[in-house]
């Protein structure tokens, strides 16, 4: 159960919000699905089409000197001389700018219900929508400005279709939002915050210029096609459009980014508010991560971007793992199948996140006109066929006093049922005749061993030393489990 009783609203301090607690659908479902989708999915240029060419290092540090990520193209395509800037100019011509790409973005394939059944077929159980990326272009509609799906583009409500799919299939996959809370280049001034510097650090201050958009080669100022005068930012943009998504749509999760200066969004605020609907509109509970604010603004949870730093997360503190299948975020036309991280691969991070108290947040980038590409799908429906083998080990769990051990076949994860007490070795290879893990938990004449996806006979073990030695149904794994890239081994009693 989350958070308070309706008789105790919760006030927009960090006392107050660090009282509520983490829903078990999240806490308990270990599994969710990114996806990063708007105009950035017509060009579709980014780090995988950079091979091959003559890139100009910018001054400009983070994603703006390293690579060009698809979901990046309206800010890169900026810099002279990126990659991006000469491929638009060589595709498009001088005169035609990003915003050109909204009245492209069409969805017309988008089948929110094919959406979230493939979701469940991953095994995922929630999963969270770019409802605003960092172009501004809301996929809902937003009274804040026009500058939305169904005013431009596809001239659909993109959020509430997927939301009400995922309300027809049960909610078995919760719905949840991505927002973004700067944006590169709206002209909305930032009356209430002090110049320059409600960013914080000077990365984020180069990367979000706060200065309207301009035509990258003519250096003319062009229009921020459909958004009217806004008095402020915070005011007129970014609190009203997180109440609408509140109140019109009840997510489940909102996963802000970038975040900013407290005492200019208001973060608290909003969460608190958040907090108090949520409790007659999501009585499963809903949560928030790190990124709506600064060190002062509440959070449930630490987000581990690309898995970056995992290893040095405090003990004890939830954490989610977010990840690509290959390096953008958005749909990069030039990511195919042996762009991605392989089956195998993804299947290993999802229980080495989940051993070291994380989730895993993977994404996908469908494409402008709503379908979602062959080689991701096969991703999630391969790691979906894992899990219905050995989800027992994901689902439900809690991390060991450590989250590995080592054995002969390199590292074996660690995981604990919650409620069950069962405790699971998950070997990333096969490991042939024999599992041999070095300082294995302890085990008593009364333990039982099995092989997840096998007949389930009890496994002859031994200890040698400190040493567990378990004997595998075979040295063929086809032969000993139904299983593929990773092995559950069970020990219960």
């Amino acid at each position: 159960m989350a958070g308070r009783p309706v008789s105790e609203p919760y006030e927009p301090t960090r006392e107050s919000l660090a009282r509520h607690r983490l829903p078990s659908w999240w806490d308990d479902g270990k599994f969710g699905v990114f996806v990063h989708w708007g105009a950035y999915s017509v060009p579709a240029f980014g780090s995988a089409l950079l091979a091959g060419t003559n890139r100009v290092r910018t001054r400009l540090p983070g994603p703006l000197a390293d690579y060009s990520a698809a979901e990046w193209y309206a800010r890169v395509q900026q810099v002279p001389g990126s990659a991006a800037w000469l491929h638009h100019l060589r595709t498009y011509g001088p005169h035609r700018v990003y915003d050109d790409f909204i009245e492209r973005f069409r969805a017309e394939r988008f089948d929110p219900d094919d959406w979230v059944r493939l979701f469940g077929d991953a095994g995922a159980r929630y999963f969270v929508l770019t409802a605003k990326h960092h172009d501004g272009l809301a996929l809902w509609p937003t009274a804040t400005t026009g500058r939305n799906t169904v005013e431009l583009g596809p001239r659909r409500d993109l959020v509430g279709e997927l939301f009400a799919a995922a309300h027809r299939h049960g909610d078995d996959v919760k719905p949840g939002v991505y927002y973004s809370v700067p944006e590169w280049f709206n002209p909305a001034p930032y009356r209430g915050s002090r110049a320059g510097w409600w960013m914080g650090p000077l990365a984020n201050r180069l990367q979000f210029p706060q200065r309207p958009p301009r035509n990258a080669y003519t250096r003319r100022r062009v229009s921020y096609t459909g958004q009217g005068a806004v008095a402020d930012y915070a005011d007129g943009i970014v609190r009203p459009q997180l109440r609408e998504l509140i109140e019109r749509y009840h997510p489940s999760l909102i996963w802000c980014d970038i975040g900013g200066d407290e005492n200019y969004f208001h973060g608290n605020q909003t969460i608190a508010g958040y907090y108090n609907h949520a409790a007659a509109a999501n009585p499963d509970g809903v949560l928030v991560n790190d990124r709506f604010g600064d060190a002062r603004t509440h959070r449930d949870y630490t987000t581990v971007e690309q898995g970056a730093g995992l290893d040095q997360q405090p003990t004890g503190e939830r954490a989610e793992v977010c990840r690509t299948l290959a390096e953008s975020w958005g749909y990069d036309a030039g990511e195919d199948a042996s762009a991605f991280r392989g089956t195998a691969e993804l299947i290993h991070l999802l229980i080495s996140s989940v051993a070291a108290n994380a989730n895993l947040l993977l994404n996908i980038g469908p494409r402008a006109d709503g379908s979602i590409p062959g080689p991701m799908r096969e991703r999630l429906l391969g790691i979906g066929a894992w899990l219905k083998i050995n989800g027992e080990a994901v689902y439900t769990t809690r991390p060991w006093t450590r989250s590995s051990a080592t054995s002969n076949v390199g590292d074996v994860q660690l995981t604990v049922g919650k409620s069950t007490g069962a405790r699971y070795l998950t070997a990333l290879s096969w490991p042939g005749g024999e599992l041999v893990v070095d300082a294995a938990p302890a085990v008593t004449e009364r333990s039982r061993i099995e092989l997840l996806g096998s007949d389930r006979q009890p496994l002859r073990w031994r200890r040698d030393g400190s040493r567990l030695v378990i004997s595998t149904p075979g040295s063929d794994p086809a032969r000993a489990t139904s299983s593929q890239h990773a092995y559950v081994f069970r020990v219960t009693g």
